[in-house]
Formats: structure tokens, sequence, C-alpha cells
């Protein structure tokens, strides 16, 4: 007997793997460049892809009317909302931490490495938070039609923060500006979580 939860995980984990299997080549090549030449110019693009890829299971759904359906079963807004949340983080932090390791072995230096890494993270889930947010309250129409421009939008700050830091340009103490980007980035996590519950539960009511 497997739980609710784990279900529901299940099944948006066999949906990413039978219809984007592309998707993990292209990760999986993402990490191999950075282990072989240490470069932090990818850092942000195997996170976003795999987060993109859990976004797009749940737009599908939508779109397959799975979540109709899953309204009519015993499951709380809790369970349906926060296995979205649970799942992409699934997908990016074992992605996140691959891409640590291949960092920590090709490139110079290591703390420029653990902050590129933690920045990627960083992105990754501030684009969770909006982009589920932003699904459970205006559709999968209209979030198709602002991922473009998150992405593009994300993914040039997180690059940007890591050239600053290569280049020296931000303060020496990153450990500190890591913890707080980290520890931001969770927060929002959570006020999203918090904020689709609500939503859901409204439209549900």
């Amino acid at each position: 007997y497997l739980s609710e939860d784990f279900q529901l995980l299940l099944k948006d984990w066999y949906s990413s793997w039978k219809e984007n299997k592309v998707v993990f080549v292209v990760v999986a090549a993402f990490l191999a460049v950075q282990t072989i030449n240490g470069s932090f110019i990818f850092a942000m693009m195997a996170p976003i892809m795999i987060t993109s890829l859990g976004t797009a299971i749940f737009t599908r759904d939508e779109y397959s009317g799975w979540l109709q359906f899953a309204r009519t079963l015993p499951l709380s807004g809790r369970q349906i909302i926060g296995e979205r949340y649970l799942f992409i983080l699934l997908l990016d932090i074992p992605v996140v931490l691959l891409e640590w390791a291949a960092l920590s072995f090709s490139a110079p230096d290591s703390s420029q490495a653990a902050f590129a890494v933690i920045t990627a993270l960083t992105i990754t889930n501030t684009m969770t938070a909006f982009m589920l947010y932003y699904l459970e309250r205006f559709g999968a129409a209209k979030l198709r039609i602002v991922t473009m421009i998150t992405i593009i939008v994300l993914a040039s700050i997180g690059m940007i923060a890591v050239d600053l830091n290569v280049g020296g340009s931000l303060p020496t103490d990153t450990v500190t500006l890591s913890m707080m980007f980290i520890a931001g980035s969770f927060l929002l996590l959570l006020l999203s979580y918090a904020l689709s519950v609500r939503h859901y539960s409204q439209k549900r009511g």
C-alpha cells in the first residue's frame, strides 16, 4: 500500500520520465560540461531546466483535466499543492548536488563553486515559488505567457551574481550572503505554498 502523497509523486515522476527524457539528457550534458571544464557559464541552466520540467508537468495536468478529477478525490489542498512543491524540490536538489560535485572537481576556486550552486538553488526556489503560485492563481494558459520571461530574468540575475563573485565585486563574506539567499528563497517557497493552498481551498469551496 502506497500513501496518497507517494502516489502523487510517483504519477508526476512517471509523467516526467515518459514524456521528457530529452530534458534529463540535456541536464546530464550540462553537468558533464561543468565536470570537464569547471565553467560557471552553465551554472543556472541545469537547475532551471529541471525546474521548468516540473512546472510543465503541472501545466499538462490542468490541460488534461486531471486537476478537476483530483478535486473529487479524498485529498486535501495541502496534499495536492504540497506535492507540487515537494516534487520540484526532489528534482532540483539532486541536480544541484551533482552540479556542486562537478564544479568542486574542476573549478579552480571551491568557494566560488559553492556560491554558484547556492545561487542556482536560490534562483530555482524563487522560480518555483512564483510559477506554482501563478499557475494556481491564474491557470496554465497565462503561465505559459510569462514562463520564458521568468526564466530569462531569473537566469540573468543568477548569472550576474555568479559573474560578480568570480570577478571579486561582491563582499568578501560570501558565506553570509549565500545563507541569506538560500534562507530567503525557502521562505518565499513557504509563502507561495501557503497562498496557493488558500487559493485552492477557495476554488474548491
